[in-house]
């Protein structure tokens, strides 16, 4: 992860891991960890398991560390499968290039407005989170399919209110003309 330029919080990090097909198992973030403008991130991060790596001030120092530690971390880690790349800087595509050529699996994770882009390069299928529900967001067809199931229940519910309230009109119907058979008064007029 490229903390200067992406931050994931527990949420997001928790729904990371379960687009992916294995288990997070290894976590690194790259920054200048002296920046004043990283704040706590750093102790943050470290208590969630994070290896912190430093990088020198210098535009694009953490993505020059990102792609140089990333194209040979197959040597370092053997048993890996499968990595998220998390930057929204461009030049990060060479670092996913470079590890899908070496038989990864590889999200490439990059922030939109208050939106997760999460991008499986080997299969281009894309999964959005939102920042600030916290939640998925869904593709089309599952919204048109959500929408489809509350027009339903909606409907079912409007059924069965009307059914009940046929019901009370009957029965109220039915003590009217009960009341008014038994009520001498009501029958001379």
């Amino acid at each position: 992860m490229d903390a200067e330029n992406l931050k994931l919080d527990i949420n997001s990090e928790l729904f990371l891991a379960s687009v992916c097909k294995y288990t997070l198992q290894f976590k690194m973030a790259f920054a200048n960890w002296k920046n004043p403008s990283i704040g706590k991130q750093d102790i943050e991060l470290y208590n969630r398991g994070y290896q912190l790596v430093h990088v020198p001030e210098g535009k694009d120092s953490a993505d020059a560390k990102m792609i140089a530690f990333g194209a040979c971390i197959v040597r370092s880690y053997p048993t890996v499968k499968e990595i998220l790349v998390c930057s929204s800087d461009g030049i990060l595509i060479h670092l996913c290039n470079e590890l899908q050529n070496q038989g990864l699996i590889v999200y490439w994770v990059r922030r939109q407005g208050q939106t997760l882009h999460i991008e499986n390069r080997n299969t281009g299928k894309l999964t959005y989170y939102s920042l600030t529900m916290a939640t998925e967001v869904p593709s089309l067809e599952k919204v048109v399919e959500q929408i489809q199931d509350l027009i339903k229940s909606e409907h079912e519910s409007i059924n069965a209110r009307l059914n009940s309230l046929v019901a009370v009109a009957t029965l109220f119907q039915e003590k009217c003309d009960i009341n008014i058979k038994h009520n001498p008064k009501a029958t001379r007029k």
